[in-house]
């Protein structure tokens, strides 16, 4: 009894967790998500930027398909807000840099 109670429950386990994959291909990936996140550093990656920080990430509306997304990030050479989109490719998400607002360094401290 007890090895059909726990074939029944691992089957179960099979299902949900194959229901949540489906569920994924439905449902656009938050800002936030890991896809997400490497992409963004994909795309700067592509301009010969590399990433040290990716933090502080919002979402900043929703709809229609559509996630406006804002984030802090940082290189070796400058730091930035970031505003993205994220949106459906087909079935593929995409993500579109909207703008780069550069921080100004720190100015030193007088004296």
């Amino acid at each position: 009894m007890w090895k059909k109670i726990s074939v029944a429950i691992g089957g179960l386990g099979v299902i949900i967790a194959g229901g949540l994959t489906l569920l994924n291909f439905f449902v656009l990936p938050g800002c936030d998500s890991d896809t997400i996140k490497d992409t963004v550093r994909s795309i700067f990656k592509e301009t010969s930027t590399t990433l040290t920080v990716l933090d502080q990430i919002e979402t900043v509306a929703e709809g229609d398909g559509t996630t406006s997304c804002k984030a802090h990030v940082e290189s070796e050479a400058e730091k930035a807000t970031i505003n993205y989109t994220v949106s459906w490719n087909g079935w593929t998400p995409q993500v579109k840099i909207d703008t780069v607002d550069v921080i100004p360094p720190a100015a030193p401290p007088p004296g």
